[in-house]
Parts: C-alpha cells; sequence; structure tokens
C-alpha cells in the first residue's frame, strides 16, 4: 500500500467514524431507537450485525412488505422481520411476518407486541452494516461473565454450608 492510499484509507475510516457518530447522536437526541439484527433471517437485505433504526408506528401505518421490529415471546429478545399480512380482529391488529430468508411465515403477532418499523426512505431500507457486531460481541461477554459469576457463588455458598 502507497503512502497516498493508506492517507487516504485514514482520511475515509475518520469520516466514517464521524458520520456514524453524527447519525448515533442525532438518533440519540431524537430518541430514534436502533436495534442490532442477530441471525440471518432477513439475508440478503439484512445481515448478522446491521444496525437498523425504528420509528414508532400505529396500526393503520404499518402494511405488508414493511419490515417491523417486534418481541419474541416470552420478550426475551427483538426479532425483525418483513409483515406478509394485515389481520383485523378482535380489536386489535395483527401482523404475520416472515424473515425474508425463511421458508415459513411466523405466528401471528398482535401490534401490543410491535416495537415499531424499519426506517426506510423512498423504499430503501436504511442500515449501517456491521456496526452492531461489537454490541453483539459485548453481551456475549457479558452473558458468559454473568453465568461464571453466577456459578462461582453457587459453588462457593455450598462450599460453605
Amino acid at each position: 500500500m502507497t503512502k497516498r492510499s493508506k492517507r487516504l484509507a485514514l482520511i475515509f475510516a475518520i469520516v466514517m467514524g464521524l458520520v456514524l457518530v453524527v447519525l448515533a447522536c442525532e438518533a440519540y437526541l431524537a430518541q430514534i431507537p436502533v436495534a442490532v439484527v442477530q441471525g440471518n433471517s432477513m439475508l440478503p437485505l439484512l445481515g448478522e450485525g446491521d444496525v437498523v433504526f425504528i420509528l414508532k408506528a400505529y396500526p393503520n401505518e404499518i402494511r405488508e412488505g414493511d419490515i417491523i421490529v417486534f418481541w419474541a415471546p416470552g420478550k426475551t429478545h427483538l426479532i425483525i422481520h418483513r409483515v406478509i399480512k394485515v389481520i383485523q380482529g378482535h380489536g386489535n391488529t395483527y401482523y404475520i411476518t416472515k424473515g425474508d430468508n425463511n421458508p415459513f411465515p411466523d405466528s401471528g403477532i398482535a401490534y401490543d407486541e410491535v416495537v415499531g418499523k424499519v426506517l426506510s426512505i423512498n423504499g430503501v431500507t436504511f442500515k449501517i452494516p456491521y456496526v452492531g457486531h461489537l454490541t453483539l460481541i459485548f453481551r456475549e461477554v457479558w452473558r458468559q461473565l454473568a453465568s461464571s459469576f453466577s456459578s462461582y457463588v453457587f459453588l462457593t455458598s455450598l462450599r460453605s454450608m
């Protein structure tokens, strides 16, 4: 790599870093939540580690083809899938969703479980690729540390009995 290309790569990295910081600050100040894509159910559009912005959406604003973020059963984690059907009934709105890379649709999602719609501009889904990998790694490390700590506490308490 020449000295000039190294300098250009450094400038590009700095500019991209600044863009990400500005986007993160704007999202924080505007209170637009973000989500990190986990898994490959939305490939090729969204890959693991991509960051998406979530906009609040009312039931009448969510249509077939929209990508929504909703709670998994038990509210253990968020799922990001595409709406393939909207159903009105029993005083509520329900959505049938499916990951673009999944062979079968999910079971119905009530509006109460929906966090929001993934930001899209003129039909193009807005995402920041790969940035969320750090979050996913941190979550995994934190989970491992918490598990190790709880095992240590449990074994220590057994020994002191």
